[in-house]
Formats: structure tokens, sequence, C-alpha cells
């Protein structure tokens, strides 16, 4: 009888894929922080994002050059803050996870600097 994987563990082809997840919160109210995530005409053009999939105030799914993918999902934080999480997909190494979380923060800040004008 063989050994079954765990269970979230990724096998076969998938194995050396990774994903993460990040959290980020805006001092701003959800629709004023959806409708600048959800303009990815503003976002950096290098890694050419698209978009994949957008329900209102709730989430976006965007495609990336690489193809990995990311889903941003907005919820009220306290007062009238937005928590935006963002989980990323599909990529293939460590390095990789790095360059993303650094493009993510990166975004951020920018949205932060947007959000204070």
């Amino acid at each position: 009888m063989s050994n079954p994987t765990p269970a979230g563990e990724p096998i076969g082809r998938d194995r050396g894929i990774r994903e993460f997840e990040l959290e980020y919160g805006f001092e701003a109210p959800i629709a004023r922080v959806f409708v600048i995530l959800a303009d990815i005409h503003q976002w950096p053009a290098e890694n050419e994002p698209r978009m994949l999939v957008r329900k209102d105030l709730e989430r976006v799914g965007i495609g990336f050059a690489d193809m990995t993918r990311a889903t941003l999902t907005f919820a009220p934080g306290a007062a009238s803050a937005t928590r935006v999480r963002i989980r990323h997909e599909l990529c293939k190494s460590d390095d990789q996870v790095r360059a993303w979380q650094t493009y993510w923060a990166e975004l951020a800040k920018s949205i932060r600097d947007r959000l204070s004008i």
C-alpha cells in the first residue's frame, strides 16, 4: 500500500509550484481602494497585468506575463479602513516569490501615496 500525500501538499508536476498570501491595510473606504486596484492600466506595465475576474467591491483576479496569477480580496477594516488580502499562485521558485513580494509591497506603497492626496 502506498503512502498518501498529506492534504494540501502539491503532488506530481505541481510539486515545485509555490504560492503565498499577503495582507495590506489602507486608510480609505473600500470603494476607493477597489477603484484604484481594479484599474490595472495604472499598474506597472512590465509584468503585463491582465484582468481575469472582477467582482465589484469584493475580488479582483489578475494574470501576469510569467503565467502567475493573483487574487485580491477586499474586506472592510476598522472605521473607514480597508483590508486587501493578496493570494499569489503558480510561482516556480523562491526567487520568484521574493520578487513578487517586493512587487506587492511597492504597489501597496504607491496606493497609500495616492490615497493620501
